[in-house]
């Protein structure tokens, strides 16, 4: 009597990508990375449109300037960026023709910049209290915090401290707080201001490097959007603005020009007829 042999189990399925569980990591970390990107937008933009309002609320009902900002307002509410016209706060000019309003609101890109920058933080007063856009709560706090922006990278923050005029003006061991940020072909530095509670980012301010090239101290009270005051220092240390490349004629790939059928004298029947025969005897 023969006995059967029993054969080994075959298992069929897929094997495990090892890669399997660094692409779903690296595709969570990038969806965390946009989720919070977005919700920085936002608070950002609510800062923007209360501060749009508080200027229109400044302005004469029958204003030309407060009228474009109400429409632009209705606009931004809508979300149609298509619609959105951005309005300069530049005296407005009327046509003889229609008396049609215009502005003359231009934008250009900051220069690139290269050197060092010393931020020196002391502290605020005048912070808006009630953020918009932000679902309220009951507790409070009073303790405040700046973030540094580089290019819209952070590059620097000081630590939570009472809001005051001195928040960060000397720190525990008495020395002037004080960011030294390298820069390389940098453009625009924003500072944004939080609340150590739910209100989060209460005011930013957006800084042009371009202005503080003068290798000089700038002891300033800058004005936060929507409203508050940033008392702050800032100086260049061997600025460098790279200029703007001009743009060339693209150079030739080939330096000869290659020859046409006709000026190499060749028959293109006979190279048709070597072309089909070498694919033959293929």
């Amino acid at each position: 009597m023969q006995t059967k042999k029993k054969r080994a189990p075959v298992f069929i399925g897929c094997f495990r990508n090892p890669a399997a569980g660094y692409n779903r990591h690296h595709f969570n970390s990038n969806s965390l990375m946009a989720q919070e990107s977005l919700r920085a937008s936002s608070m950002k933009l609510d800062l923007l449109k209360k501060s749009l309002e508080l200027r229109k609320s400044e302005l004469p009902v029958d204003s030309p300037v407060a009228q474009q900002l109400k429409e632009e307002l209705a606009n931004a509410n809508s979300f149609s960026p298509t619609s959105v016209h951005y309005t300069s706060f530049q005296p407005f000019r009327e046509t003889a023709n229609n008396n049609r309003l215009h502005t003359s609101s231009t934008f250009s890109r900051c220069a690139a910049v290269t050197g060092t920058l010393e931020v020196r933080l002391m502290g605020c007063q005048d912070l808006l209290e009630d953020v918009p856009g932000r679902p309220k709560r009951e507790e409070v706090s009073d303790e405040i915090m700046a973030v540094l922006k580089l290019d819209n990278t952070q590059v620097a923050q000081t630590n939570w401290r009472p809001c005051s005029q001195q928040a960060w003006d000397k720190t525990i061991a008495f020395e002037f707080l004080k960011f030294s940020i390298e820069l390389d072909k940098s453009r625009e530095l924003e500072i944004g201001v939080y609340w150590r509670d739910w209100r989060s980012l209460c005011g930013v301010k957006f800084l042009k490097l371009e202005e503080f090239i003068d290798d000089e101290r700038h002891g300033m009270a800058l004005h936060l959007e929507p409203q508050g005051l940033l008392f702050a220092e800032i100086k260049f240390l061997n600025p460098m603005i790279s200029k703007r490349p001009k743009l060339q004629r693209q150079k030739r790939i080939f330096k000869q020009v290659m020859p046409r059928a006709k000026q190499m004298n060749i028959n293109i029947v006979n190279v048709g007829q070597m072309d089909e025969a070498i694919f033959t005897d293929a």
